[in-house]
């Protein structure tokens, strides 16, 4: 009887050690959780990596059909400036100021479109900081929900003064469980042997 007994220990802490050390018990607690928020940073900094690319490139466009339009209607007006050269200094100077307010109007619809840019680029921002806030404290109630549960096992381990192999098989059975498995199921074809 003691033999058989020594045996099944022996059985039972070759499995337990058969089924990994501390980093493998980590990312059976922990590693889903960091991957999924390892592939929501990525999404989140694509996202805004896209957007940027997006509002340059329609500052571009729109800098460039600005630009081609004020150069169009300088064009026109300095045509008119030369077609009507026999007219009135007072006149021309009219024109010329025509000329000026078409540009600062024109560089006014630019910045604005430049600022409203920056506004939404910033809100993306913050945004993309409040959910890494909450993704970082949901990590932590996690790892402080983990770790008082460890705690209330090691207490009610020290109090009952818990051999080893019975405190492995606390933390293996805490692990699966966290993972999604049962222990019970190991355990039990570790007695029947």
């Amino acid at each position: 009887m003691k033999k058989r007994n020594e045996m099944k220990k022996e059985t039972e802490v070759k499995k337990v050690d058969g089924l990994g050390n501390v980093d493998q018990i980590r990312e059976i607690i922990f590693g889903s959780q960091m991957r999924e928020l390892d592939q929501r940073f990525s999404q989140m900094e694509a996202a805004l990596s896209t957007l940027k690319q997006e509002t340059a490139a329609q500052l571009r466009e729109l800098k460039s059909a600005m630009q081609s339009e004020i150069g169009n209607g300088i064009e026109l007006l300095e045509t008119k400036l030369r077609n009507l050269s026999n007219l009135s200094k007072e006149e021309r100077e009219a024109l010329r100021e025509e000329l000026l307010r078409t540009d600062k109007r024109m560089t006014l619809a630019i910045s604005s479109l430049a600022e409203e840019n920056d506004t939404k680029l910033s809100l993306m921002k913050k945004e993309q900081q409040a959910q890494n806030d909450r993704l970082k404290e949901d990590l932590n109630e996690l790892r402080r929900s983990v770790l008082d549960e460890l705690n209330r096992n090691l207490a009610a381990m020290e109090d009952s003064k818990v051999s080893r192999d019975n405190m492995a098989e606390v933390l293996l059975d805490m692990a699966m469980r966290l993972k999604g498995e049962g222990l019970g199921i190991a355990l039990e074809s570790t007695e029947e042997k």
